[in-house]
């Protein structure tokens, strides 16, 4: 990844995180598997990861397999063919933009109108986690984040930057309530 993309915002913020904690690992909508490689390269965890796109599963596999690392891979998209399990860290690297896509690069990869595909990952990210588990999610300035309060989480601030023109992005951690 390069140093701006929004994979690599998310291996500066893992970077930060007790890796320790995560013994099982999801990774939704992977594409070429940055995240998930970084993972199963430092950390002691079993590690998903998943992609709708099936050009997408083939380049996490050829990823793994050329840096010598295990990753389980299925297509699947968000939560429909991952099999039932309780996980202690999901990963999604969201589509940033409330907008509609007006090609198919923004569909695949950029628009989020009005937060459908973000509140998708939170809902179904509930059945998954495990009791103490945390699913990260980005969001952005341009981001439909008022979905987060239609789901019942928890929800914190991991990692936020500032950068050009007031642009900023964020990482939020969203946990079971436990009352």
């Amino acid at each position: 990844p390069t140093p701006d993309s929004s994979s690599e915002f998310f291996i500066r913020n893992l970077r930060e995180m007790k890796s320790d904690r995560f013994r099982s690992v999801l990774e939704i909508g992977a594409g070429c598997g940055a995240i998930a490689l970084y993972i199963a390269a430092r950390w002691d965890a079993t590690i998903l990861a998943s992609d709708i796109a099936p050009a997408a599963i083939e380049s996490i596999e050829r990823n793994a397999a050329a840096n010598g690392l295990r990753i389980d891979v299925v297509e699947s998209d968000m939560f429909e063919r991952i099999p039932k399990q309780k996980v202690d860290l999901i990963i999604f690297n969201a589509p940033l933009i409330d907008k509609m896509p007006e090609n198919a690069i923004e569909q695949y990869s950029l628009c989020d109108p009005n937060g459908v595909i973000t509140g998708s990952f939170l809902r179904g990210s509930k059945r998954f986690l495990s009791k103490n588990g945390v699913a990260i999610v980005s969001i952005c300035r341009n981001s439909a984040y008022e979905v987060f309060d239609k789901v019942d989480l928890k929800f914190k601030i991991v990692g936020v930057e500032l950068s050009y023109g007031g642009f900023w992005r964020a990482i939020v951690g969203a946990s079971l309530r436990q009352d």
